[in-house]
């Protein structure tokens, strides 16, 4: 005879990635204008936005199907992940996810 038990748990979410992308800003003498590098972030972030798809779909499903409060999304995202929110942000529901 074996006995035998299972434990089921969870694992620790993922932390939060910040990535900083610098854009070279350049100043030709021969024409007398300035130049900026091209910077490509469609497939990181929604329009101008600061935040992720991902952290995005995050705070639209928290804000929308579970119905919390923008202080509880900011708590549960600063116990989960430790990413602080300022407590005056406001996620903006027109699908640009500014906050502000």
């Amino acid at each position: 005879m074996v006995r035998r038990q299972q434990v089921i748990e969870i694992s620790p979410p993922p932390p939060i990635e910040a990535t900083e992308h610098e854009v070279y800003h350049g100043w030709c003498a021969q024409r007398g204008k300035g130049r900026e590098a091209p910077l490509e972030v469609s497939t990181e972030v929604m329009g101008q936005a600061r935040f992720g798809v991902k952290l995005t779909s995050v705070i639209a499903w928290l804000r929308t199907v579970m119905r919390l409060p923008v202080r509880q999304i900011q708590a549960c995202l600063e116990i989960l992940h430790r990413l602080q929110l300022l407590t005056a942000s406001r996620c903006d529901s027109s699908g640009t996810s500014r906050c502000r």
